[in-house]
């Protein structure tokens, strides 16, 4: 009994927050057989160390005329430490304010409670001007305030006034997204934070090394020549190099051990994408080839394993270039070479994301809809997959899983910059295709002046699909 999840998580709690969860639990819960389970092991707090917590004792003390079963005692233990994260989840909402004011916030725009909604705003943005903590969280916490209100702008256009607050919205977003960036160049340089830059988390110098030993000199040194320009920011911007490099790179190839075509295949890959994210559509097929290569040659597998960040990017870039067949051989003849931990949820994904490009709608739904993703990646790509698909069908979900989107980028750290920005970028433009009073020459103007937008491949085909 002391080794189970849950009997870890109460010792972790200490005796005055036992105390409070007893109290939580009887007057929140009526699972009466949960209840009676946490009242006999909370003799054993705080510590949960004692030799008679063995699970036959505790279940005869608790159930004596019931048979123990692994089952009953599992689901019982799992039943209980949803009920204590829950609480531990409440004590943090009762002792922040901040916290407690924005998720009434998000449920007022629910529920389209116009005044509470704008009350509460209100408050929020003093409670956080007012908080004792870094400029630079103060700045993050208003941007996630104020995209929320741009999500339920819909609230404010029942009156007159709605047009002013939203342009009011849109001014108060970028002028605490611009302070943003700069605080976070300040604290990029003071080494608390790391922002990557394009290219900077390549190593030049390897591949550098690499050329120099292969075997054949001039076609590497005709290679580290074209190298260099892409090491240059400015030379970078003349997207007609790629092909230059993409014709090097593939000569290449032969004259090298597998394990270092991989070296050289991820440079072409991140260099592609690079100008892929840029708006420059025509690099995603150029991508498609370089993962293709890698798969089928080998080069891509190391060790016998594939990575499951690897696995789906290639089913997604080749489900974006209409490679589908391909990309469900990919999923069917390659998936063991994921690793167990993370392969169950890797296939579901791309099963999923497969079934919304074959337009099987409701496959797709009940695969992304399902069961969570608990993968750092996967959680991202089935949202905006999601939020696709809800576009497509006309689905009632849109706005709420466009706002859970964006709660998720402001809150998640491990985002890029220039990936954040191109995800918000995604949703705004979502938005505006909503909205029957954005001409398409607006939506077009606001897509091509994005230096960063996902999906846009599909928002194109989304602005030519719509009756304007």
């Amino acid at each position: 009994m002391k080794n189970r999840s849950v009997v870890k998580l109460l010792a972790s709690l200490g005796q005055r927050n036992i105390n409070s969860l007893d109290s939580y639990l009887h007057s929140f819960y009526g699972n009466q057989e949960c209840v009676l389970l946490f009242d006999t092991i909370k003799e054993y707090a705080p510590k949960f160390s004692s030799k008679k917590m063995q699970e036959e004792l505790v279940w005869k003390r608790c159930f004596p005329s019931k048979k123990l079963t692994t089952n009953r005692i599992d689901k019982l233990c799992s039943t209980l430490q949803g009920h204590v994260k829950e609480f531990m989840a409440w004590q943090e909402m009762k002792d922040d304010a901040v916290l407690r004011e924005k998720l009434f916030l998000k449920a007022a725009s629910r529920y389209e409670l116009k005044e509470d909604f704008e009350d509460t705003l209100e408050r929020l943005v003093s409670l956080i001007k007012d908080e004792k903590n870094t400029e630079i969280w103060r700045h993050e916490a208003l941007i996630e305030v104020y995209h929320q209100q741009y999500f339920s702008i819909s609230l404010m256009r029942k009156k007159d006034k709605g047009k002013q607050a939203f342009i009011n919205v849109i001014e108060n977003l970028d002028t605490f997204y611009l302070t943003y960036r700069t605080l976070l160049e300040a604290e990029k340089r003071n080494r608390e934070y790391v922002v990557i830059e394009e290219f900077e988390e390549f190593n030049f110098e390897e591949i550098r090394n690499l050329l120099k030993n292969t075997h054949s000199k001039s076609q590497a040194s005709s290679l580290m020549q074209t190298l260099e320009f892409f090491s240059n920011k400015e030379l970078r911007k003349d997207a007609t190099l790629y092909n230059v490099l993409e014709e090097k790179v593939f000569g290449l190839m032969p004259s090298l051990y597998i394990s270092d075509q991989e070296i050289i295949l991820n440079f072409l890959a991140v260099v592609a994408n690079y100008y892929f994210k840029q708006g420059k559509n025509e690099f995603l097929h150029k991508i498609f080839k370089i993962l293709k290569y890698g798969v089928e040659n080998g080069s891509s597998i190391k060790n016998n394993s594939i990575s499951h960040m690897f696995f789906i990017n290639v089913i997604d870039v080749a489900c974006k270039t209409k490679e589908i067949e391909w990309a469900e051989i990919f999923c069917k003849n390659y998936q063991h070479f994921l690793s167990k931990e993370v392969k169950a949820e890797t296939v579901r994904l791309s099963e999923g994301c497969i079934a919304y490009v074959k337009k099987d709608f409701q496959k797709a739904q009940r695969i992304l809809e399902g069961r969570g993703f608990n993968i750092y990646g996967h959680n991202a790509r089935s949202r905006w997959t999601l939020i696709m698909m809800y576009y497509d069908t006309g689905n009632d979900k849109l706005l709420n899983e466009c706002e859970a989107f964006a709660q998720v980028l402001y809150r998640e750290k491990l985002y890029t910059e220039t990936g954040k920005r191109g995800r918000l970028n995604f949703l705004k433009a979502i938005d505006m295709l909503r909205n029957p009073n954005v001409n398409k020459k607006d939506i077009m103007t606001f897509i091509e002046t994005c230096k960063f937008i996902s999906q846009k491949m599909w928002l194109d085909e989304k602005i030519k699909e719509r009756k304007f």
